[in-house]
């Protein structure tokens, strides 16, 4: 190799290392969930997928910090802090009543940037009509967009989109 190759290859290690920390710093905000209405069991399964980053900095804002979410050093503390955001920014009702859900549980999704939310809610007798009100992380983040995909026995509809001026949606559940 000349010298000059040997410059480029330099060059690239140099703002290689600066963009790949930039690459680990997202700029675009986004949670996407999977709820599905198991009419047998008359239960809804939730999913909610969710950048660990995004979530510690939002609950700092409300004072709980050093969660480490994900991490070694995760708090015991950190599934109680989830799950009561989660409840605040998530609700569901059904035929005009809010329906509580139960935690399950979490894990890191494979990139290991985000986590995996595991919820339930159990006597979700006879839906007729889901109402969906998704503010996750709206309140720190402008731009954020969460992505809701509702799926029935019979039918998948999927990628509802909710943002800061589109909260809440209606479903049926036939």
């Amino acid at each position: 190799m000349n010298t000059q190759k040997y410059f480029y290859i330099l060059l690239l290690l140099i703002f290689g290392q600066e963009f790949n920390a930039e690459v680990l710093l997202h700029d675009f905000h986004m949670s996407k969930s999977e709820i599905r209405y198991v009419s047998e069991r008359n239960t809804i399964e939730l999913s909610i997928h969710i950048f660990i980053d995004d979530l510690e900095l939002t609950l700092a804002d409300f004072g709980v910090e050093g969660l480490e979410i994900g991490t070694d050093n995760e708090s015991e503390e950190a599934d109680k802090y989830i799950q009561e955001y989660l409840s605040s920014t998530l609700k569901l009702n059904c035929n005009s009543s809010e329906l509580m859900f139960d935690w399950v549980g979490k894990e890191l999704s494979e990139d290991l940037m985000a986590i995996w939310c595991y919820l339930q809610i159990n006597e979700a007798n006879q839906c007729q009509q889901i109402t969906i009100e998704n503010t996750i992380l709206t309140e720190k983040y402008d731009d954020q967009k969460n992505i809701v995909s509702f799926k029935t026995d019979t039918s998948i509809r999927d990628y509802f989109i909710f943002d800061s001026e589109d909260q809440i949606r209606n479903f049926d559940c036939q």
